[in-house]
């Protein structure tokens, strides 16, 4: 099971890492906290991106 960061989301979705943090406090991603930092399951941020994410291919 691998789990990801914050930075290893945004640097996945090209973006911010406040949008992560932002889809994590409003409930749309999945996570949880060990100390101050949040730890995301790789099958959460597949079940976003298959729900919610929508890339932009324009690059």
């Amino acid at each position: 099971m691998s789990m990801l960061t914050v930075d290893d989301v945004a640097k996945r979705w090209r973006c911010c890492r406040l949008t992560v943090i932002s889809y994590i406090k409003k409930g749309k991603l999945k996570s949880f906290k060990i100390g101050p930092q949040y730890r995301i399951r790789e099958k959460w941020v597949e079940e976003f991106e298959n729900n919610f994410y929508q890339p932009d291919d324009k690059n």
